[in-house]
């Protein structure tokens, strides 16, 4: 969203840099600190502008904007378009509405983001469909019609290439589901009870439900929310842990690596998280389920629902949990300690650093809209949650 604006401000570093070399001791530097003030002043400038910093609603210049966190963003209903080298906030059509097919690929044609301008109307792109006014994912089973992988929801599918969802490579279907023909640990051959290898979870740093001399190896992930400060919980099996004196060769747990090693498209794949495999190593494994999708049992739900949407399992709830709503329908609400503010769940927390402490009571500073002045320098106040909270930074 700043992207322009942080281009320009490289821009001025490099002809700082330039300048400061040509200046010389016979020239006079009063010309040179003059330009200095100028460049550092345009900082001033952007304040009030949009993704850039506000106190207050009445801060934010740029028309149908307003004051989130200590930003100024678009208000609810507008979306960001450019304008030359500035940003502006417009009402892009709906499904169903005109429109006028945009070549700026900054620019979006209609307002839903699954959503193209054909025949002079905003649809849905092909593999979605409309539901409740909003381009879905037109989701599929084993052996049903695709076109695309993010289609096919039962875990370890794909989308082949007569165009039906079937379980990927080194995956066999048993009634209606895909499973692993073989597990690869990184040495030897995964622990088993019952015949069956010892399901796990990675909570955190814990490794649980594994025996002594073993450890959890994920072969997916459920993909939390930053902004709940969740922790990250992996699903595998339990595995020997390797000796030391062994040369591993990093695989997947499951399934076929990628064929291109230095790519991972991160729609159908994800690098593989192993603690005895490097970091620049891990292999790109396929996931158990599309992008934006969880893996719950043996099902793919799409997980991130923002509070409203309708949902199913209490997983799927960014921050929050499924319940029963006024309608009778299960929709997500935020968890306990929680306000919903913009159509998100947040807990009343910096999102940058700890809030700033008074150095006399050791209490954590309060403020408002009203009393900026309360913050310490390099603080702003996030007046949703009456704190003081360190700058987060623009430039980089």
């Amino acid at each position: 969203m700043v992207d322009n604006c942080r281009l320009f401000e490289k821009q001025i570093q490099i002809v700082i840099i330039i300048f400061a070399y040509l200046v010389t001791e016979e020239m006079e530097l009063f010309f040179f600190f003059t330009f200095i003030f100028l460049v550092v002043d345009i900082r001033g400038m952007l304040f009030g502008k949009i993704g850039y910093e506000c106190i207050d609603q009445k801060v934010c210049t740029d028309e149908h904007s307003e004051c989130r966190f200590g930003r100024c963003y678009c208000k609810s209903g507008y979306d960001y378009s450019y304008k030359e080298a500035h940003i502006a906030c417009v009402i892009l059509p709906k499904l169903g509405q005109q429109c006028e097919i945009e070549h700026d690929s900054r620019h979006q044609s209609c307002a839903d983001p699954h959503a193209v301008c054909s025949e002079g109307l905003c649809k849905c792109k092909d593999s979605y469909i409309e539901r409740n006014k909003r381009c879905v994912v037109d989701v599929k089973t084993l052996h049903e019609n695709c076109i695309s992988n993010h289609q096919c929801i039962t875990p370890f599918s794909h989308c082949n290439d007569e165009n039906k969802c079937v379980c990927r490579a080194k995956f066999s279907e048993i009634n209606g589901e895909c499973y692993p023909t073989k597990y690869n640990c990184l040495e030897g051959e995964p622990i088993l009870q019952n015949s069956q290898p010892i399901n796990c979870s990675i909570v955190g740093r814990q490794h649980l439900h594994c025996p002594e001399q073993s450890y959890c190896v994920p072969f997916d992930e459920h993909e939390g929310q930053w902004s709940c400060q969740q922790v990250t919980v992996f699903h595998g099996i339990c595995c020997p842990v390797p000796k030391r004196e062994i040369i591993l060769k990093p695989s997947c747990l499951v399934g076929k690596p990628y064929s291109i090693p230095d790519s991972c498209p991160t729609s159908s794949h994800i690098r593989h998280k192993d603690r005895f495999i490097p970091w620049q190593d891990r292999p790109c494994c396929p996931r158990a389920c599309p992008h934006g999708y969880g893996k719950f049992g043996n099902k793919c739900y799409q997980i991130n629902l923002l509070p409203g949407d309708l949902c199913e399992l209490d997983g799927q709830c960014a921050c929050g949990f499924c319940t029963a709503n006024l309608q009778g329908e299960k929709a997500c609400q935020c968890q306990p300690g929680f306000t919903e503010l913009y159509g998100k769940c947040h807990d009343e927390r910096c999102f940058h650093g700890d809030p700033a402490i008074d150095s006399d009571t050791g209490a954590i500073v309060q403020c408002d809209s009203e009393n900026e002045w309360k913050c310490p320098e390099d603080y702003s106040c996030i007046s949703e949650f009456g704190l003081c909270c360190p700058k987060i930074p623009i430039y980089t």
